[in-house]
C-alpha cells in the first residue's frame, strides 16, 4: 500500500514512526541515512513510497514546517539514472555505481529498457550492450539494495515516454538526474532539476560564447533553430554586445522534437558545453500572452529570423532583433526598450550605445588584472552605478564551509540569494544558505554618510567553492528609496522589500 493512501489517523502514527527511525536521538541526531533505508523500513510494514515527496506529505500530518525540514535534511536523496548511461564504457559505469557516496534509483521502465538493451546484440561489437549487461549485473548483485533501488512510478498524468516520466519524477521529488541524452539533460535544466550530462564530445574544443554583462539577454525564437547555425548566432550576439542566452522550457522541449535534424545537433552541443551556465540562463516557462513582461523582467530581447514572428513581436511591443538570413544582416527594431544601435567602425567591428543618454558611470576591470579599474563613461556629477568584474569578499560569507549567515545582519543590511536558474534561495532554520557556484548574492546597505541616495546595492557572483577568490562584484549602485530607475528590473522586488 502506498503511504499517501493511508487515512489521516494512520498518517499521523506513521509520521511519528518516521521521526523515531530517522532521529533516534530526537533533534540531536546527527547521522544521515540513505533514502533506501527508509524504503526498507516501509517494506517491513508492507508499505511503499514513490519518492521523498510522499514522506513529506506524511510528516505534514503531524509536524510543523521547521521539524519536517530538519527530518528531511537527515535523509540523503538518491540520484535517478537514465537508460542512456549505457553509452558509457563498462569501466566508467562500474566506477560510477560503486564509488558514489549516495544511492541510485532505477525506475521500472528504465530497468526494462536495460534488460532489453542487454540482450539486443553482440556485446563484443556493441559497447552499449556490454555496458547494459554490466549495469544489469551490478543491479542484481546488490540484493540488499545498498546502492541501487528499483522504484515503480505509475504517473497517470504523464505519457509513457520514459524521459517525461523521469523528468516529472525528479522535479516532484527534487532528485538529481544522471543522463547521457543531451536533450533530456537540457530539458531537466530548464525545469530546475540538478542534472549531470555525460558527453562524448570534447567540450574544450567547442566554440564558446563570452557574454557582455552590460548588454541585454537573448531569447531565441524557435524559428532560429532550423534557419541559422549556432556559430552564426554567436557572432551576431557578440556583435550586439549581448549578455546571456535564455533557454525557456518551451524552447528546450522543441529541441527534443528536432533533435534528429543534423543542423540541431550543433545547437545542442553549444548548449550542453556550457556546464556551469557561463552563457546560458534556464527558465521554466513563459506565457505566450506575456512576452513583453517576460522580456522586460529578464532584461532581454527576442532573436528571430521569421518575418511573421517579428510581426507579432512588433504588434505587441515586444523587444526583438530580426536576423535577415538571406543577407546575414541584423535589423534592430525601434521598440520601447533601451535598444542598442549598431554603429559600424572602420575595422568593421560594432560598437553598442544606449538610445537613452547615460546617467551613470561604467567601470570594468582591466583584463590582466594588474592595472586598477578605470572609468569608461560618466555624465553625472556624482558616482552612481558601477558594473564590476573584480573578485570581492561577500559580506557574512564563511568560505571554509561555503555558508552565508543571515543571522547576524545589522539593521542597516539586507541580503538575498538567487540560484543559477533565477530562483530565490531561502535560508534554513539557522538562517544560513550554502552558496553554490553561479549563485548571486544581492546585498543592500544603508549608508550613514550620504543624505541623498543613501541606499547601496551590490550584486556578487559566486565563482567557485574555494576559500579565496570565490566571488566577484558584478554590479553596484547608490540609489534613493523612491527612485529605482538605476537598478536592473530583476532586483526591484528585493529593493522594495528592503525599503519597506
Amino acid at each position: 500500500m502506498l503511504i499517501t493512501e493511508l487515512n489521516f489517523t494512520h498518517k499521523k502514527a506513521l509520521a511519528k514512526e518516521i521521526r523515531c527511525f530517522v532521529e533516534p536521538d530526537k533533534a540531536q541526531t546527527t547521522r544521515i541515512i540513505r533514502e533506501a533505508e527508509l524504503r526498507k523500513f516501509f517494506a517491513q510494514k508492507e508499505l511503499t513510497m514513490h519518492g521523498i515527496s510522499d514522506v513529506e506529505i506524511i510528516l505534514k500530518s503531524n509536524y510543523n514546517e521547521k521539524t519536517i525540514s530538519r527530518i528531511l535534511s537527515k535523509i540523503q536523496k538518491p540520484i535517478v539514472l537514465d537508460t542512456c548511461l549505457c553509452n558509457l564504457n563498462e569501466a566508467k559505469m562500474e566506477e560510477l555505481i560503486l564509488n558514489s557516496d549516495c544511492g541510485f534509483i532505477i525506475t521500472t521502465k528504465v530497468y526494462k529498457e536495460i534488460i532489453k538493451l542487454s540482450s539486443s546484440g553482440d556485446p563484443t561489437i556493441n559497447s552499449s550492450v556490454q555496458t547494459a549487461q554490466k549495469l544489469l549485473n551490478l543491479i542484481l548483485e546488490d540484493s540488499e539494495s545498498n546502492y541501487c533501488s528499483i522504484v515503480d512510478i505509475p504517473l497517470k498524468d504523464i505519457d509513457g515516454y520514459v524521459d517525461n516520466q523521469l523528468l516529472a519524477f525528479c522535479k516532484k521529488n527534487d532528485y538529481a538526474l544522471y543522463t547521457y541524452d543531451y536533450t533530456c539533460g537540457l530539458r531537466a535544466k530548464a525545469r530546475g532539476i540538478n542534472v549531470q550530462i555525460f558527453t562524448a564530445f570534447n567540450k574544450a574544443t567547442k566554440r564558446k560564447y563570452v557574454p557582455d554583462p552590460t548588454g541585454k539577454n537573448i531569447i531565441l525564437s524557435k524559428d532560429i533553430l532550423r534557419r541559422m547555425r549556432a556559430n552564426n548566432i554567436i557572432e551576431i550576439a557578440t556583435e550586439l554586445g549581448a549578455n546571456k542566452f535564455i533557454l525557456t522550457k518551451e524552447f528546450v522541449d522543441y529541441i527534443e522534437e528536432l533533435k534528429d535534424d543534423c543542423l540541431i545537433s550543433d545547437w545542442i552541443q553549444f548548449f550542453v558545453a556550457d556546464e556551469n551556465n557561463d552563457y546560458l540562463i534556464f527558465t521554466q516557462s513563459y506565457s505566450e500572452n506575456s512576452l513583453l513582461n517576460f522580456a522586460n523582467n529578464n532584461n532581454a530581447i527576442f532573436l528571430s529570423a521569421d518575418l511573421y514572428n517579428c510581426m507579432n513581436y512588433k504588434m505587441n511591443f515586444v523587444p526583438y532583433v530580426f536576423i535577415d538570413n538571406s543577407s546575414k544582416k541584423k535589423l534592430v527594431s525601434n521598440n520601447k526598450f533601451n535598444a542598442i544601435r549598431i554603429k559600424k567602425t572602420t575595422d568593421k567591428s560594432t560598437e553598442l550605445t544606449s538610445n537613452d543618454s547615460l546617467s551613470h558611470e561604467k567601470i570594468e576591470t582591466n583584463k590582466d588584472n594588474n592595472e586598477s579599474s578605470k572609468e569608461i563613461a560618466a555624465t553625472a556629477k556624482s558616482t552612481t552605478t558601477k558594473l564590476l568584474t573584480n573578485t570581492a569578499i561577500i559580506p557574512h560569507y564563511k568560505p571554509r564551509g561555503h555558508v552565508l549567515s543571515l543571522a547576524n545582519l545589522h539593521t542597516n543590511e539586507d541580503m538575498f540569494v538567487i540560484d543559477q536558474f533565477g530562483e530565490v534561495v531561502n535560508p534554513n532554520i539557522k538562517k544560513e544558505i550554502i552558496l553554490q557556484p553561479k549563485y548571486r548574492v544581492v546585498y543592500f546597505l544603508k549608508s550613514e554618510t550620504r543624505e541623498s541616495k543613501s541606499l547601496k546595492l551590490t550584486v556578487f557572483n559566486v565563482l567557485n567553492s574555494n576559500t579565496s577568490k570565490y566571488g566577484s562584484a558584478i554590479f553596484a549602485t547608490y540609489f534613493d528609496k523612491n527612485d529605482l530607475s538605476e537598478i536592473p528590473l530583476e532586483y526591484h522586488s528585493f529593493a522594495k522589500r528592503t525599503v519597506l
